[in-house]
């Protein structure tokens, strides 16, 4: 299929997508709807993920970012808001992914406000001046390092001298935080409390700085404030079928049976588990910060 054809397709599938009654769509009911509306078009093959997970979303993020806009999950489905339904109401928009995309300064996605809609977006595509597009940093490793060292500058002589002693301002972040963890762990929620203040008025900035419409900066900020909010949400984690055919929820109980089972045994089935998951439920995995940092410094 040609890039012309492609055109096409998604021209007629992002049509659709305004005409449903609803502002929202899990990625099983994009699926059905593109299948209908194009079924010529083979989205696995323009993305090059032939097999397993992750093509549709790939998909999306390249070829409907302007539509679809990842609102969060429902179940263990992806759930997506399209935003230039009628029924779309940014105000109560709970989209993780842009916060998440302003607060990373690797991210390789680009946040971009569209003047014509009035919207911010998260995506893998540059803004495009042509079409009155407005490229918003993320927030960079300087303006996090200035953000910890104002935070350690507001503790009292004793704590701030403590945590000094074994991890100054200065320190690579992974060793700095686990510093504040274990020397002030009174303080740790307060350093995030702080710092999710501070980015988010970092964020409100970016966008007053654009000298927009009253009204308009009004509603990029609700959308902004709805963001950061679902970020420190507690996701719902979704019910997969257990590879040994037991039923959800019966781990712990398996593992009561079976005191014993074999290290080397229980990373096989783990492996396994970790490589059936796609890109969102990797997230979703807790681990313990002690972990991350052996892993870390086991790479150095």
């Amino acid at each position: 299929m040609n890039p012309i054809d492609i055109d096409d397709e998604i021209a007629a599938i992002e049509a659709e997508l305004l005409l449903r009654p609803s502002s929202e769509i899990t990625g099983g009911q994009l699926f059905s709807l593109m299948g209908h509306i194009a079924p010529g078009l083979n989205f696995r093959e323009v993305v090059g993920i032939l097999k397993g997970p992750g093509a549709l979303t790939e998909f999306v993020q390249r070829y409907l970012s302007g539509a679809l806009i990842r609102k969060g999950n429902q179940g263990g489905d992806t759930l997506y808001v399209i935003a230039s339904h009628p029924g779309c109401d940014w105000s109560s928009n709970e989209s993780r992914d842009l916060w998440q995309n302003f607060v990373s300064p690797s991210s390789p996605r680009h946040i971009v406000f569209e003047q014509n809609r009035g919207l911010l977006v998260s995506r893998a595509t540059i803004a495009s001046a042509a079409d009155g597009e407005i490229a918003i940093a993320r927030a960079t490793d300087d303006e996090h390092d200035r953000i910890r060292a104002d935070f350690v500058g507001k503790l009292g002589p004793d704590d701030a001298a403590a945590l000094a002693q074994h991890a100054p301002p200065t320190e690579n972040f992974p060793i700095w935080i686990a510093a504040l963890r274990r020397h002030l762990p009174d303080q740790v929620r307060n350093w995030g409390v702080y710092r999710r203040d501070r980015l988010l008025e970092l964020f409100k900035e970016r966008i007053r700085a654009l000298g927009v419409d009253a009204s308009l900066e009004s509603k990029v900020i609700e959308q902004i404030n709805a963001s950061q909010l679902a970020a420190y949400q507690k996701p719902k984690e979704p019910s997969h079928e257990r590879l040994d055919g037991a039923k959800p929820g019966a781990v712990s109980q398996l593992s009561r049976k079976n005191p014993d089972m074999p290290i080397t045994r229980a990373r096989e089935l783990a492996h396994i588990a970790v490589d059936l998951m796609d890109y969102d439920e990797l997230r979703a995995i807790r681990l313990p910060l002690g972990i991350i940092l052996d892993a870390i410094y086991s790479k150095n």
